[in-house]
């Protein structure tokens, strides 16, 4: 659709225009983030699955396949949860290793995310462990590479965790509740 001048002209007239300060525009790559989100993990299941075909029929031939599926509680979701799901390989370029690489690098954020300075969650031993766990996931299109026919490998707009929420520390809130009883029975 191409506008006339006079088109052009009455469409510019009619938005509202404010000043905008240059000095709030963000000029470096690295502060910009893609479609972010909080999700707390409510659920991890491990499954053996057989692959999917473009029209959703089950590849038995080629055997199945070990999957992580974890349903997230998120900020943008009134009801239900949010599918975070890979296939689980050896390979270190398999999206498995892509999210523990992602996870060992998490900014950590404390109770009241604000940034710790500390950077990765190690010494996971179990995916279970991610259960009540609190991220801000990051939409990423993820590369593996070129296939046969020449064309780019792409597992788009898949939830990579960039942020950790360190959980509240519990013992310490029941201690502050403790002394605060006891100062009021003394009063």
């Amino acid at each position: 659709m191409v506008l006339t001048e006079e088109e052009r002209a009455a469409r510019d007239a009619a938005r509202e225009v404010a000043e905008f300060n240059p000095e709030d525009i963000g000029m470096s790559l690295d502060s910009m983030q893609g479609q972010t989100f909080i999700g707390r993990v409510a659920s991890v299941a491990t499954t053996s699955e057989y692959a999917l075909d473009r029209e959703g029929h089950a590849l038995k031939e080629q055997g199945q396949h070990p999957y992580v599926t974890c349903l997230l509680e998120t900020d943008f979701m009134d009801e239900g949860f949010y599918t975070w799901k890979w296939k689980y390989s050896n390979s270190k370029q398999g999206l498995h290793a892509r999210v523990l690489q992602a996870i060992a690098s998490v900014v950590i954020l404390d109770a009241d995310g604000k940034d710790t300075g500390n950077r990765g969650i190690n010494g996971l031993t179990s995916v279970m462990q991610l259960k009540d766990q609190t991220f801000k996931f990051e939409k990423q299109d993820i590369e593996f590479g070129i296939d046969k026919e020449g064309n780019q490998i792409v597992k788009p707009n898949f939830a990579m965790p960039i942020e950790y929420f360190l959980p509240p520390d519990d013992g310490a809130e029941d201690e502050a509740e403790e002394e605060a009883e006891e100062e009021a029975e003394e009063d």
